[in-house]
């Protein structure tokens, strides 16, 4: 995702297997979100 600036780890990177770790470059969290949810509407089947 380094197009949207939004990292998305699973987390078994942090032991914590059952989670999702986010990471946004942007001050503003809403507009971060919208890049996430743009990526995943043009990347449906990479998320199950």
């Amino acid at each position: 995702m380094q197009d949207t600036s939004v990292l998305l780890l699973p987390g078994t990177v942090y032991d914590v297997p059952d989670h999702v770790r986010f990471g946004f470059r942007r001050a503003n969290l809403p507009e971060a979100l919208g890049h996430l949810e743009a990526y995943l509407d043009i990347h449906p089947k990479e998320w199950g």
